[in-house]
Formats: C-alpha cells, structure tokens, sequence
C-alpha cells in the first residue's frame, strides 16, 4: 500500500521554516534559509542519536537529555528529513544512560561534561 507522502508531487511535507517564531533561531550555525523547524521537537528525543546532547538530572531525580546543542533535525529541509527517517527506521529507545557525556545535574553544575565528536558520527550516518 502507498503511504500518503508518495502519491504527491513536491517534497513540502518535509519542513518549513518559521522565521515569525519568537525563538527562531533557536539553534546556532544553520542557514536561516535551511532551517527546518519541523523537527522543533525533535522525534528522536527519547531514542538514541547521534547528536550531541549531554545528559543532566532533573528537579525530580529524573535523567533527561538537553538538545539544545544539536543541529541535525534543523539542517536543510531535505537532509534533516533524510537524518530523522533513518533514525526512525529502527529506533532504540534510549537507555538513560550516560555513555557519551558524563551526566551533569542543572541544579549542581560544577560536574564537568566531556565533549563529542559529533563530525566522527555524522559521517557514518547517511543523510
């Protein structure tokens, strides 16, 4: 059976850009004429990815991360789309763990965090 998204023309169901968004823009170093602002929430936030979030623990004792670094779901219209469908084809949720970043607490924000290498992991990643 087609899926709705192949029985059209264009490609505009893949993002848009707001720029009348009071945030926007939201993330540092994407084009504001590549922006795609579909993702604003991203779909991956409870899956694993290869952004670069770091991990911190909330009020509630709760581990979370904070994507407010990554600029995948946002970077072009079309390549954005690409990036988040492969990460969706076979998601793995989350494990809460810190295996990329040491995990940092908002309210005790003296634990260091480590960085990423995000290029290394967007490289191997088709988009």
């Amino acid at each position: 059976m087609a899926e709705p998204k192949d029985t059209v023309q264009t490609e505009n169901f893949k993002g848009y850009t707001n720029t009348s968004c009071e945030f926007f823009p939201c993330h540092q170093g994407v084009k504001p004429e590549e922006f795609n602002c579909l993702f604003c929430y991203c779909p991956l936030s409870f899956l694993e990815c290869p952004g670069p979030y770091k991990v911190f623990t909330d009020k509630n004792g709760n581990v979370r991360k904070d994507c407010s670094d990554c600029t995948l779901p946002h970077r072009g219209i079309k390549k954005s789309w690409n990036f988040i469908q492969h990460w969706l084809e076979n998601p793995k949720p989350w494990s809460r763990e810190a295996d990329k970043v040491a995990p940092i607490n908002l309210y005790n924000p003296t634990v260091p965090m480590l960085s990423l290498d995000i290029a290394a992991l967007v490289g191997s990643t088709p988009v």
